[in-house]
């Protein structure tokens, strides 16, 4: 695979069609075709036209660079960057000012010529996730319902039973809880209960423990005898 080609594009746009589009965006007015660079794996280049941020009369032609892998590209002589760059093209008035010959016979045609230089390049890992997660976001085959104040939370009955010989033995005492496979809790927030169970589906619950809710979690697991909780504080 070649870490240096040329590129080159042209883009031609009508007056009309750029002069509806203004007048509808915010932000981006008009994007080119997306071109690959022809020799370098995994890069598209285009060109963007966009209404500037700072100043809304201001147009700004912007070229983006985009990637399939993790990579630091150079755009000879323009800039060195994972995004885009660009600068002021002109005003709105400018733009369609017959003076100013941004347009001929009702087009105008924007042409890019560079050299992509490729100075580091490496597959993006793939992001997996973990048994916990795929368990805690999938819901078939949960058998359990938690209701805590009206707010339901579904999960399977198998964890509650390796994490918690307190919900173990309810569960499996024969009470209206056991044959209708819900459980009510009425003295904590459903925002502990929550967290609590997430912990008992091995996730990780630093960033939900707060000095707020850390008490109220504590004493959920003592009063559930989830012994491991202890140790997230």
């Amino acid at each position: 695979m070649a870490n240096e080609c040329q590129i080159k594009m042209k883009w031609r746009i009508k007056e009309d069609v750029l002069k509806e589009a203004i007048n509808k965006s915010n932000t981006t007015i008009k994007e080119s075709p997306h071109f690959k660079a022809p020799k370098i794996l995994g890069v598209e280049y285009y060109l963007s036209l966009q209404i500037d941020e700072d100043d809304p009369n201001e147009i700004n032609l912007i070229s983006y660079l985009g990637f399939e892998m993790a990579m630091k590209v150079r755009v000879e002589d323009i800039y060195d960057t994972t995004g885009g760059w660009g600068r002021t093209l002109c005003n709105r008035e400018e733009l369609f000012d017959p003076e100013k010959k941004f347009f001929v016979n009702g087009i105008m045609e924007i042409a890019l010529e560079g050299t992509l230089k490729a100075l580091g390049i490496k597959r993006k890992a793939p992001e997996s996730s973990s048994l916990a997660d795929i368990l805690w976001e999938n819901e078939e085959g949960k058998d359990l319902t938690i209701v805590v104040k009206g707010q339901e939370l579904k999960i399977y009955k198998w964890i509650l039973y390796g994490k918690s010989p307190v919900f173990k033995s309810e569960l499996n005492s024969g009470m209206n809880e056991a044959h209708e496979n819900r459980i009510d809790i009425h003295d904590f927030k459903f925002e502990t209960v929550e967290i609590a169970i997430k912990h008992c589906y091995e996730r990780d619950i630093k960033e939900f423990v707060t000095e707020k809710n850390a008490s109220e979690l504590l004493h959920f697991a003592d009063n559930y005898n989830i012994e491991l909780l202890h140790l997230c504080f």
